[in-house]
């Protein structure tokens, strides 16, 4: 058996930094029990005690969800206590920035685990660096000095996770790791466990960004020449009393739809028109199913057709888009902000070889 945990590592510039607020806290007066700089990481899941058998599971289970993960950038400042209030325990540096798609990594991680029946501590997630524990006898208070409570340690360019093992020693613990897996960048085109084509995705874009905080954050493939996502509306997606906004739903099938049109035509394309019919309510907390194909993409004027269903099959909605391609100009000024670069011509590739 191993004891293991999954982490983002730190770059060494904001190790450094981190070094300097806790020996500026330990000339204050602090006598806390303090964490090696080196030894300082970003814990997304601790396992505790596990088999060999299980640590190539945890392997397989964060390849596929780095997979789905782009690269993403926190800024570690502040610092705090657990528990808030009362006596600490812990004491932490906090992390701000693109902090979405680190908790859409975390959840994935989560329930991939729990499927796997893997054990791990499954308290709620709070990204955070531990710099120091507290012993006993402890009363406080923590702080002392502006510099400490301004503390800003630099930015964390996170684009890999690693399963770590940690052995216990009278001198401390020590870290070793078992696996490192990069995420993907966003002009990656992979092939998931089921052999569906996954598309890029824009970080900002309003439905399938990682990175835009307000957006639905979807995930498209392509599967047997369809496009498809499935996603869980939350309360923010809603209209009133909890139904899903039918600009939300659009929006998705928008994306959907265009997406069957850039598969096939292999060019990139802008809406001109857009036709839907709303069937049945579509509620927040329930898992809907989107999917699309393209109708007929011969002239330049191109059409595609797709609808959205719940759970049990049921048809919430159906819509019909009309598409115009872009131009060369157009087409690599978007590859270019968005990333994309080769993308597309991956996607188109992997497409032909199913055809």
């Amino acid at each position: 058996m191993m004891r293991c945990f999954i982490a983002v590592l730190l770059p060494d510039s904001v190790r450094s930094q981190i070094a300097e607020l806790q020996e500026y806290l330990r000339r204050s007066g602090l006598k806390l029990k303090w964490a090696p700089p080196e030894n300082i990481h970003l814990t997304l899941q601790f396992l505790g005690e596990i088999s060999e058998e299980q640590a190539e599971q945890v392997g397989a289970i964060l390849e596929n969800a780095c997979a789905q993960t782009n690269p993403f950038e926190l800024t570690a400042e502040g610092i705090g206590q657990f528990p808030p209030k009362g006596r600490p325990r812990v004491v932490w540096v906090g992390l701000s920035g693109e902090t979405e798609p680190l908790m859409d990594l975390d959840r994935r991680i989560r329930e991939a685990l729990r499927q796997k029946q893997i054990p791990f501590d499954d308290k709620p997630f709070h990204p955070h660096l531990t710099i120091a524990r507290v012993e006993q006898g402890f009363r406080g208070p923590l702080w002392t000095g502006e510099k400490a409570m301004q503390f800003h340690a630099g930015i964390i360019r996170a684009d890999a996770v690693n399963l770590m093992k940690s052995n216990l020693r009278p001198s401390g613990a020590v870290y070793t790791s078992l696996g490192h897996w990069d995420f993907q960048p966003a002009n990656h085109c992979d092939v998931d466990e089921n052999g569906r084509i996954l598309l890029p995705r824009y970080k900002h874009c309003f439905v399938c960004g990682s990175q835009n905080p307000a957006g639905i954050r979807l995930g498209f493939a392509v599967r047997d020449g369809r496009v498809e996502t499935s996603f869980v509306p939350r309360p923010e997606h809603c209209g009133y009393r909890g139904v899903v906004h039918g600009g939300v739903l659009t929006a998705v099938l928008d994306e959907c739809m265009g997406w069957t049109i850039i598969g096939r035509r292999k060019t990139m394309c802008i809406t001109v028109e857009l036709t839907l019919r709303f069937k049945q309510r579509a509620m927040a907390g329930q898992r809907l199913f989107v999917s699309a194909e393209c109708v007929d993409c011969r002239s330049r004027l191109m059409t595609a057709r797709g609808q959205i269903t719940d759970e049990e099959g049921n048809v919430l909605c159906t819509g019909q888009g009309k598409f115009i391609p872009l131009n060369e100009e157009e087409i690599q000024e978007v590859e270019g902000y968005a990333g994309w670069e080769n993308a597309l011509g991956e996607v188109h590739r992997k497409i032909a070889e199913r055809e």
